[in-house]
């Protein structure tokens, strides 16, 4: 998944999770492999601990249909996401209807100069 020409960053939260889940899992087909599993574990543990904090990840992954918020190690990581998407939002928000705002007035002012030269 990670590796084909199509990944993108929202594939990210949902492969380490899953990896993880795997790592963790215990069968009876794991003899002789148990140290390396949970040394790889631990591993991806270190490298990705923070993957949940990154906006770039976190929004991407909650954006992207397949995923939402269904690959989050917590409930608690899944709601700071969707706050931080919601925080995204209500500033491009703003944004959008500050820059509307004065585009309206600016085509306002054009009529009016327009008119006037008529």
């Amino acid at each position: 998944m990670v590796s084909s020409a199509t990944s993108s960053t929202a594939d990210v939260i949902p492969s380490v999770t899953v990896l993880k889940r795997l790592l963790s899992m215990e069968t009876e087909a794991d003899s002789g492999i148990k140290t390396m599993k949970r040394t790889l574990l631990e591993a991806v543990d270190k490298r990705f601990s923070t993957v949940e904090d990154e906006p770039l990840y976190v929004l991407s992954t909650l954006l992207d249909p397949r995923y939402k918020d269904r690959f989050f190690t917590s409930a608690d990581s899944a709601k700071r996401g969707k706050d931080a998407l919601a925080k995204e939002l209500e500033e491009d928000v703003r944004t959008t209807t500050a820059d509307g705002a004065s585009t309206a007035l600016e085509k306002q002012q054009q009529q009016q100069r327009l008119h006037e030269r008529i």
